[in-house]
Parts: structure tokens; sequence; C-alpha cells
């Protein structure tokens, strides 16, 4: 039923009335029975002209908010709020305001996903459950949007999907003899405003541009004299800045993926002699991209940071050291033995290292840098048997730019 009483926005004591809302007055926008009000009465815009707010202002407020509640709540306030929130400019400078963070996925007797983040100001890091009603794993994000594999015993497909927005699409079946058991991921290219997916595995790499393709696209990868053992990734790829990076499959260096020309590049890796017998992995961290290195039950971690990738220059950062005894007593205490720590990103900087931790029920880690402190997240033991993880931040970047 449309309200009977006036609807008064502000925090302040002095209430503003904006006049009625009618639900006759307002226009569908293709969202089940949610109607956005006009607010198109003279009264009412007389009123708002004497209370006027800048749009410039009310565009900073709104690009503050989370992404769900600009979806689900706010762009249902007034027209002026609906056209400013759906806005491409909007979408893209909220997306810039959003607090990233990871996708957390734990498989087994039932399917979880978690959004963890690091806490305001210096709080723990954040874990929250996430209604998440897409099947298959999570293979890669970016900008918002999630590319999800699923298996089953006759088929596999995949598709891209927006846990905010509710929207899905999915992606073309891979050429015959091929099957999804290699690396994907969602990237994209900010010239041509595209996302594209690719897919690595011992056939060569693949590419698909999102709602353009209507088949994958094979990569020469002879331009730049890359074999087989190059294009697989034996680790989950990296996102970053429109590129694609991954390790090769036996750690010589790094193959990186130009989205936007589609082309492919070698980068050696850092001059140092205590890579050997030590494994590797590729991570995120501000933007860069960020290459960990560790003995295998040793908690002392190498950091690099990828400075110019056009001529491989990296820089050292200080070790993270998880030695001293709070550090060592906290994790061994909490973890059954035997377990791996395995890092797969930094929150807020290097404020907080995330470790994925190898045991008999995997659990996910957030190590405190700073303060040597440890935070374990997301352990109930219910029997699940793997985590699957990728950056994240929520969005309304939709499907079709």
């Amino acid at each position: 039923m449309p309200p009977s009483k006036p609807i008064y926005f502000g925090a302040n004591k002095e209430k503003r009335k904006f006049g009625k809302i009618e639900i006759t007055n307002g226009f569908d926008c293709n969202d089940g029975n949610k109607f956005v009000m006009p607010c198109n009465t003279r009264r009412t815009r007389r009123r708002i002209r004497s209370s006027y707010i800048p749009d410039e202002v009310v565009f900073e407020i709104l690009r503050r908010l989370r992404a769900d509640i600009l979806h689900n709540v706010m762009r249902y306030v007034c027209r002026a709020w609906h056209n400013i929130i759906c806005s491409p400019t909007f979408r893209f400078s909220h997306l810039e305001n959003s607090t990233p963070g990871f996708l957390l996925q734990r498989f087994g007797t039932q399917q979880l996903v978690f959004f963890l983040k690091a806490g305001n100001h210096n709080d723990a890091p954040e874990v929250t459950p996430l209604d998440f009603e897409f099947s298959g794993y999570i293979a890669s994000s970016c900008n918002g949007l999630v590319l999800i594999v699923s298996h089953s015993h006759d088929n596999s497909f995949s598709y891209v999907v927006n846990p905010v927005l509710k929207q899905q699409m999915c992606l073309p079946e891979l050429p015959p003899h091929r099957r999804l058991v290699g690396s994907c991921s969602l990237a994209y290219a900010t010239a041509s405003k595209v996302h594209k997916v690719t897919y690595n595995d011992w056939g060569g790499m693949l590419v698909l541009t999102l709602g353009v393709d209507k088949a994958w696209r094979i990569i020469d990868t002879s331009q730049c004299a890359l074999r087989d053992n190059d294009i697989v990734a034996r680790l989950s790829p990296i996102v970053l800045g429109g590129y694609v990076y991954w390790l090769n499959s036996i750690f010589q260096y790094i193959v990186s993926f130009d989205v936007e020309n589609e082309t492919l590049k070698r980068i050696p890796l850092p001059r140092s002699q205590s890579f050997e017998r030590r494994r590797l992995t590729l991570v995120a961290l501000e933007g860069a991209l960020c290459l960990i290195a560790w003995r295998e039950r040793h908690y002392l971690f190498e950091v690099w940071l990828l400075m110019d990738r056009e001529i491989g220059e990296w820089t050292k950062f200080p070790d993270v050291s998880l030695l001293s005894s709070q550090a060592r007593t906290s994790i061994e205490d909490v973890y059954a033995q035997p377990f791996k720590l395995v890092p797969i990103g930094w929150l807020r900087g290097r404020e907080f290292l995330v470790f994925r931790v190898s045991q008999n029920e995997p659990a996910i880690m957030v190590f405190d840098v700073k303060l040597g402190k440890v935070h374990s997240t997301v352990q109930e033991s219910t029997g699940f048997i793997y985590f699957y993880h990728t950056p994240y931040l929520q969005s309304l970047v939709p499907l079709k730019c």
C-alpha cells in the first residue's frame, strides 16, 4: 500500500518534508514490483529548490555507500538518485572507492561464500557471509564481476556474474577436445572498455571478449617463443591493471598477457639465489605485482615488488617474519600439524598478509605484519575440503559496460 504519511529525510532535528510519494507516479525499473519515485509535483520541486543539494555533493555522498545498499535501496529514493547511481561515470567512480578484499569459497558438505576485508582503522579483519546463489567454483574476479566454472559428470561450463546486481552471462563452450581443466582469468581492457576471459592449458591460450565474441579465439604464442610449459599456469593467474600474470609451470620466469593488445611477454624473476628450493607465488600489492618466496614449513617470507614491467625491474621489501614466539605459538596452537602456509594476498597495503592454511580442514589466516598478531578466520569444522579464493570488491559494474 502507498504510504499515507509524508516521507522525511535527514537526521537533523528540523525535519524536511519532500512531499508524499505516490506509487502510481513511479516508473518501473524492470526490477520486480519496485518503483522509483520521481517526486515530480510542483510543491515537491519548490521545496527541493529551497533546500537544494548540488549534484556533485549527492554524487560524493552516494559513492561512499556499499554497492548492495545503493542497488537495493538508494536508487529507489527518487529519479535523480536513480540516474546518478545507474550512470557509467558513477559506477566506475564508486568502484575506485570500494573496499578491496577477498572472496572466499568453502567447498565440502555445503558451499559457503564469505567476503574478507580489513576492519575499520586498526580493527581486526572482518569476515562476512554472503548470499551467493551461483553454483560452481570461483575462478577469478575483476571490477566486482566473478568468473565461475562448474563441472558436472558429463559437461563443464563457465559463466560471469555480478553478485550484487544478480546478473549472469554464460560463456560459449570451449573448442572440441578442450575441457575446463586449465586456468581461467577475468580481466578488463581499459581503452576499449570491455572485459575479457582468458583460458590457459597445455593446448595453448584462448581469449573471449565478454558480450561480444560468440566463440573463443586462439592466441598466437609464437610471438615471444613461448613453449607449452610457459602457457600452463601451475598457480592461479593474477589480474592487475589490464594484465594477466602467471608463473610458468617450472617457475623459471613470469608470463604476462596484455589484455588490451592481446600480446604475451616474459618477465624475469628477481636476481636472487634464494629462490632455489623455495616456493613462489604471485599476489597483488597496492595495484602492483608482488612475488613472495619462502621455504616449506618455514616462517620467513621474502617480498618482491615489480616496479617496471617492460624491463623487469624488481624492488625487495622487508621480509615478513612469523618467527616470533607469540606468532609461532598462536599458529601452532590453532592449526593441527602437519600444515602448510600459502600466502594469497594483502589487505590495507602491507598491513595484513593473508594465508591459506593447508591441513585436514583448510582455513584462512590473517597476519598483522606490524603487530605480529595472528587472526584466524573461517575455521568452523564442518567437513569442508578446500578453499577457493580471489581478490574481490563489491561493485555496480554491469556485465555489459
